[in-house]
């Protein structure tokens, strides 16, 4: 029977961790009772584009420290390859080239090895391979057993995990034929569920592919990964939408995080939540929890900024705060209560400044290098909404006895200038909040202003 396996893949694209930032991770996952990372960061051209190519000795250093305070902290760590780019699957050469360098990594401590296979085309590329092989997985299944029984044959104790080609969605396939016919049921193979990122990963997910495969699954989990078409959003929201009985029925759970290191705890911590009490866990409950203990001394206020970066897989709706802000504020303007609806949303604005000052002075300075951009890009949406209600004062109260007051046009004017040049200021950040409703209020008060001037001036 395999070890479950619960903890974190550094498996994303962009920037890898630095050495400190594992460091860091490591010690946090010993602290919560998880055992394994995996390196794999896509962007190390050793690891993928490169993997035939050996580490200078400062890495090899680096990670041999690593690998200690891993140890120290009950940690396994697995070195991972992603040769699918350009291996050829009938070579003994290619084997062997693979072979030396995870006996590098042997001879620093590691004995779990991971084999990537993923985000490559389903078709055999090498003419030699296609000579020897029916198909692509028929080449894999031949690979991945060698390079298993070379890791056996150096050291029974070794372990080989593997994350195929097709890696979700439908466990019956060409692909999970070969392999539960062919491959060895002492490999762990990765699965991320149902989707690549899914919003939901029930109990049936892991039966199917049980059945499918010949063996457990083991889960890449991807969140609170924030790569690719999603580096625009902060993933510190609630970890949810995995069956209690998910844990009985796979090899463990290991997280894909976010280039933001310390962000990525609040995910990790509510993990480790989950696989204690599976039944029990309660997401917002851990959520909350994560945060304090994550931002101990601005738990509350960061605890409100994370509801307004909830859009991620596992929330995919936009985030509900700009509605429970706004959609009381816009009732009352459009029912001509003008003076309690711009209360209203002063309150609103005087809360936000609140809490993003007391993020900015009593946050952990390298967490608040991580959330800078989100955090400033709030703080912009408040300015922005303070100039609207200057900018609604300054249209709805230049009436005199019926006439336009002309000391108003400068002021109007004025106000629309600053209002134009904080939304192109918005739209040229990256990141994902301010929602619609906040573009739509301060878009058509704009539109106000503008036919204001026109109309009376």
């Amino acid at each position: 029977m395999l070890k479950k396996l619960f903890g974190v893949v550094e498996g994303f694209y962009g920037f890898p961790w630095s050495m400190a930032d594992r460091k860091e991770i490591i010690t946090f996952l010993g602290k919560k009772s998880l055992n394994t990372y995996i390196y794999a960061p896509k962007d190390d051209p050793l690891h993928r584009f490169k993997w035939e190519k050996s580490y200078d000795k400062d890495f090899i250093e680096e990670f041999r420290v690593l690998i200690n305070h891993s140890i120290n902290n009950n940690i396994s760590i697995s070195y991972a390859i992603s040769p699918g780019q350009s291996i050829k699957y009938s070579s003994e050469e290619d084997a062997n080239t693979l072979m030396k360098k995870f006996s590098l990594f042997y001879d620093l401590g590691v004995r779990i090895f991971s084999l990537f296979l993923d985000d490559i085309p389903e078709k055999l590329a090498n003419a030699d391979d296609s000579k020897k092989f029916k198909n692509l997985f028929k080449a894999q299944s031949y690979f991945i057993n060698e390079i298993n029984f070379k890791l056996k044959k150096i050291d029974k104790s070794n372990s080989l995990i593997i994350c195929p080609t097709i890696y979700r969605g439908d466990p019956f396939n060409d692909q999970s034929k070969i392999f539960k016919e062919e491959l060895n049921k002492d490999i762990y193979i990765f699965w991320t569920g149902p989707e690549v990122c899914s919003k939901n990963i029930p109990v049936s997910d892991a039966l199917n592919f049980t059945d499918g495969f010949g063996v457990e699954p083991l889960y890449w989990d991807n969140f609170p990964v924030n790569d690719a078409s999603m580096v625009s959003e902060l993933h510190i929201g609630e970890y949810k939408g995995r069956d209690p009985e998910l844990l009985n029925c796979s090899n463990g759970i290991l997280l894909n995080p976010m280039n933001q290191a310390r962000s990525s705890k609040i995910a990790i911590s509510q993990l480790s939540d989950y696989i204690k009490d599976p039944i029990n866990y309660n997401p917002k409950v851990s959520h909350k929890r994560a945060i304090e203990e994550i931002a101990p001394k601005c738990s509350k206020s960061f605890y409100a900024f994370s509801k307004f970066c909830t859009e991620s897989p596992l929330d995919s709706k936009k985030p509900i705060i700009y509605e429970k802000i706004m959609n009381p504020v816009i009732k009352k303007l459009e029912s001509g209560n003008i003076i309690s609806g711009l209360k209203l949303l002063n309150k609103n604005i005087v809360e936000i400044d609140e809490m993003t000052t007391d993020i900015t002075k009593n946050c952990d300075e390298r967490l608040l290098k991580e959330i800078k951009n989100w955090l400033d890009e709030l703080k912009n949406w408040n300015e922005t909404l303070k100039i609207t209600i200057c900018l609604i004062n300054s249209y709805t109260n230049s009436y005199s006895n019926g006439e336009m007051l002309i000391k108003k046009k400068s002021e109007i004017e004025k106000n629309i200038e600053l209002l134009e040049s904080k939304l192109i200021e918005l739209i040229k950040q990256k990141t994902n909040i301010g929602g619609n409703i906040f573009r739509e209020f301060v878009y058509k008060n704009l539109l106000k202003a503008r036919g204001y001037l026109t109309l009376y001036v």
